[in-house]
């Protein structure tokens, strides 16, 4: 087969913002007798189509200098004879939180045995009639557009038997480009279409003054009057309100329930005259006693669908959209509607749950299930901190929930690609973007350094030291940049409006007194512990990382810098006369302010002697302690350092664990939220459904069981579990080279316990526990 080489292509020479297109291409084929693979990549979003068979969807967020291409088996999609490729194409344009917009493009490569078409200049184009162009309603300053889709106007361009009219035109070769790559990570995979499930019903009413306001704001103020079922629906499968039912109001709503909180597609299957409209949201929550569908001008969880005459289904595979209810409102209503479908199909990335956890603590046993889905639903091209109101990569999120994810999944892919592409985008000042890919105009200088936390993590738990090589080069640059920037060893805030000083959402650390965003950044000198001492903790990353790839001698570099900044942090931030480390330091600095998550930190970097270690330990596990307490968000430091060579302590902890945490399971919770004030926190604004707040399981595993590595993928690897919080654990916990089962209980005052491990592993039992616990102890080859 003679390959030829595909080309960018698009509809124009420059593309609008917010712009679907679609493209079609006629192929024959001779034979069936080879796998028949398509090769697709665009900017920003697709989906395609085989003989008007949905293919697949699902652009990796890349880079626009560096694109990638996702492939799909099509073999069953394909007959001998002709055959048509259509693939709807739209280009976002703007800059959101996790996409960095290049030129408007289309390339695909598609091979069946003898058969190969690409992109090129023979291919058919035209800017989609059906979808609004340019409608620009984002649906939060994080994300992309909402959409508006009128199937009155789809020709049925996908089928076979089309006929192309003149709107179609020649496809114009738009950039010279280099080839895309595969994309680094497996694609995420459609599951079942759930079924319509009713929560609430009822007739609305709508202020047609407002009809400039986005789709969300008419969701959100509609007057609505709820109904019994059979007041309004006949049937149940579909369900069918007839026009006469209406009465003068102005159409109907539905409220559906997924049962947990979902991500995916909006998916509806309905039967209608033409030109009745389907507005459409989803969300996490019913707290305004319908979804939330708009949040001042922050926030428009809302798109529509303009209904053609008959039955119809439609699913939207261009964005995510996250949420347990979709609420969806009915107008302009001519004929009798009849509902089969409204909701959201799943897209999952495909794991594997081979790490598990039992105890006789049920809350336990269910915070780790909802723990896990939390975090399945925050990964899809990357970790992402919530799929409902951002999609975005941070790296501070994402070392909570690649820590969890080792022990839960024991997924290596994900954090290797995730932390690479924050990688990819450090600035000239040593400080990477944001999020991943992004261009923004301020950063979080403390998620840069914990950054390199999250690679020696993974390298300690993958055991993968060719991707910690990789960093190498990031980590020496960045480093080197930082202690260039040392005032007496000490890091300083980098000043300037492009610069958030956050730390914690929490009192004093929130960085909320210099906000970049209303250009008010950090204007003076000031010096910040919790900056200075995840410093210090990279620093000793750093050396680790260097040392496992051979490079001792700027291994020591960082080791030797590591003792200067603890010294001075000690010098600058404790203050004797309240036995705590201040927060802040300089001229600019916020006074008396003490937090938890200083103190913790001061704890894991032993920048805090045993003695003072004692009695921080002693205040931060104090309920009412007089320090500025930790959110979800950063408990993790806090719970470790509670436990810091102290298993004493553990039921403070683990109480806090079931209190809190508890808490959300009492109130409903199907997955764990961004803070404990949920969906009335940031505004109204509040994530159902974030990442960071998955740590109990890590917390299980990690200090129930007891399991970790000493050595780069477990190669050596120590069982050290707590004993006091319960009175039987048991789980596994993966490895690159086979599962770590183990299991205690305590039977009076003796216990017995269980550990099976690879052959390949070498275990460390502690002499603490080797005293308190009869382990029976197997290997086994892989």
């Amino acid at each position: 087969m003679n390959i030829s080489t595909p080309e960018w292509i698009w509809v124009d020479k420059d593309g609008s913002i917010d712009q679907y297109v679609e493209m079609r291409k006629e192929f024959q084929v001779d034979n069936l007798n080879a796998k028949a693979k398509l090769k697709v990549s665009v900017d920003s979003n697709f989906s395609a189509y085989v003989n008007g068979e949905f293919a697949g969807t699902g652009q990796f967020s890349d880079f626009p200098d560096n694109k990638t291409w996702t492939g799909f088996d099509i073999t069953e999609k394909l007959v001998v004879g002709k055959n048509v490729l259509t693939i709807l194409v739209h280009y976002c344009g703007i800059d959101t939180h996790s996409y960095i917009p290049g030129k408007a493009g289309l390339w695909f490569h598609l091979t069946a045995g003898s058969t190969e078409i690409v992109s090129d200049g023979d291919c058919m184009m035209r800017i989609s009639p059906a979808y609004h162009q340019g409608k620009q309603t984002k649906v939060s300053c994080q994300m992309g557009f909402v959409f508006e889709y009128d199937a009155r106007q789809d020709d049925a361009w996908r089928s076979t038997n089309y006929l192309a009219g003149s709107e179609w035109i020649n496809a114009v070769v738009v950039r010279e480009q280099k080839q895309p790559s595969e994309r680094p990570l497996k694609q995420c995979e459609l599951k079942a279409r759930i079924p319509l499930e009713l929560c609430a019903q009822g007739m609305l009413k709508r202020d047609f003054d407002s009809e400039n306001d986005t789709v969300g704001k008419l969701m959100q103020k509609d007057f609505l009057s709820t109904r019994r079922v059979y007041e309004i629906f006949e049937g149940t499968n579909p369900v069918v309100c007839n026009v006469s039912a209406l009465k003068g109001n102005d159409g109907f709503y539905i409220i559906a329930d997924l049962g947990r909180e979902e991500c995916g597609f909006i998916d509806i299957e309905i039967e209608a005259g033409a030109g009745t409209i389907v507005d459409i949201s989803t969300g996490e929550h019913l707290a305004d006693l319908r979804v939330r569908s708009a949040v001042d001008n922050k926030i428009n969880y809302a798109s529509r669908y303009i209904a053609k005459e008959g039955r119809q289904s439609f699913t939207h595979y261009i964005n995510r959209y996250s949420g347990r209810f979709v609420q969806v409102h009915f107008t302009e209503i001519s004929a009798n509607v009849k509902i089969y479908n409204a909701g959201i199909i799943p897209y999952e990335y495909p794991l594997n749950m081979i790490g598990n956890f039992k105890c006789p603590d049920s809350i336990f046993v269910r915070s780790y299930e909802v723990a896990r889905r939390t975090l399945h639903l925050c990964i899809h091209e990357h970790y992402e901190d919530t799929p409902w109101r951002e999609q975005a990569l941070y790296a501070n999120d994402s070392r909570n929930q690649a820590l969890t994810g080792y022990y839960t999944f024991g997924e290596y892919d994900v954090p290797r690609v995730s932390f690479d592409m924050l990688g990819k985008t450090f600035r000239d000042d040593g400080f990477q973007e944001l999020c991943a890919p992004m261009l923004f105009d301020f950063t979080i200088p403390s998620f840069t350094i914990v950054w390199f936390l999250a690679v020696r993590d993974h390298l300690m738990f993958s055991g993968d030291v060719d991707a910690a090589r990789k960093q190498l080069p990031a980590i020496h640059r960045a480093m080197t940049t930082y202690i260039d920037m040392l005032e007496n060893n000490l890091l300083p805030c980098p000043q300037g409006n492009s610069f958030w000083q956050f730390y914690d959402w929490a009192d004093g650390l929130n960085g909320c007194d210099t906000p970049p965003w209303k250009k008010e950044g950090l204007n003076g000198k000031r010096f910040d512990a919790p900056l200075n001492i995840y410093f210090i903790l990279a620093l000793r990353a750093a050396d680790e990382i260097f040392n496992a790839c051979g490079e001792m001698a700027i291994a020591e570099q960082y080791r030797k810098q590591a003792i200067l900044t603890h010294k001075a942090v000690n010098e600058n931030f404790w203050v004797e006369s309240q036995n705590l480390y201040q927060t802040y330091c300089g001229d600019y600095a916020i006074t008396s302010h003490y937090a938890e998550l200083t103190q913790a930190l001061a704890i894991l970097s032993e920048v805090a002697d045993e003695s003072k270690t004692i009695i921080l330990q002693d205040r931060l596990k104090q309920e009412d302690n007089g320090l500025v307490g930790t959110t979800l968000s950063q408990s993790l430091y806090k719970f470790e350092a509670i436990l810091y060579k102290r298993d004493d302590w553990a039921n403070d902890v683990f109480s806090r664990i079931r209190e809190d945490w508890g808490y959300m399971l009492y109130n409903g919770a199907t997955n764990f939220w961004e803070t404990l004030q949920g969906q009335s926190d940031f505004l109204y604004a509040g994530s159902l459904c974030h990442g960071w707040s998955a740590i109990p399981a890590y917390m299980f595993q990690r200090y129930l069981l007891g399991v970790a590595p000493l050595t780069p993928g477990f190669k050596k690897f120590k069982v050290d579990p707590i004993l006091s919080v319960v009175d039987s654990a048991a789980g596994s916990i993966p490895t690159p080279y086979g599962n770590i089962d183990v299991s205690w209980s305590k039977y009076g005052n003796d216990y017995q316990g269980k550990i099976r491990f690879p052959e390949t592993l070498t275990l460390e039992v502690s002499s603490a526990k080797v005293k308190q616990i009869n382990w029976k102890i197997e290997k086994y080859l892989k």
